[in-house]
């Protein structure tokens, strides 16, 4: 469900009408329902400890991330097995198939240690 409102922000002489639009949030699923095949929601993580290490997630854990399917995530794993570890987040753009737009949904997700 979507809702609308609007919202007038200023001072007494000048005002401006913001739109701000909602969703529902998703439900998100606990480990548990993850073993049970559900996949687990991938809202923003609350601290790096969360996030997705690139230098050791599976392609399964991969495909958690919004917009990385199989093929996708088999690809971030085949470059780490030729070229390496990764040493920045950034460098996830070097995978075929992730380009700008789809690097800006993930990397608040993702984090590199070394």
């Amino acid at each position: 469900m979507l809702a609308c409102a609007a919202l007038l922000v200023g001072n007494a002489s000048s005002f401006q009408a913001l739109e701000i639009d909602w969703t529902e949030p998703k439900p998100s699923a606990d480990v548990s329902s993850a073993q049970e095949g559900v996949a687990p929601s991938t809202l923003p993580p609350t601290a790096v400890s969360d996030c997705i290490d690139l230098n050791t997630a599976t392609a399964e854990e991969l495909q958690r991330l919004p917009g990385i399917g199989e093929k996708l995530s088999q690809k971030i794993v085949q470059y780490r097995e030729e070229c390496g570890q990764f040493f920045s987040v950034e460098e996830i753009m070097e995978v075929e198939g992730i380009g700008k737009k789809r690097y800006e949904a993930i990397k608040d997700y993702l984090k590199v240690t070394k």
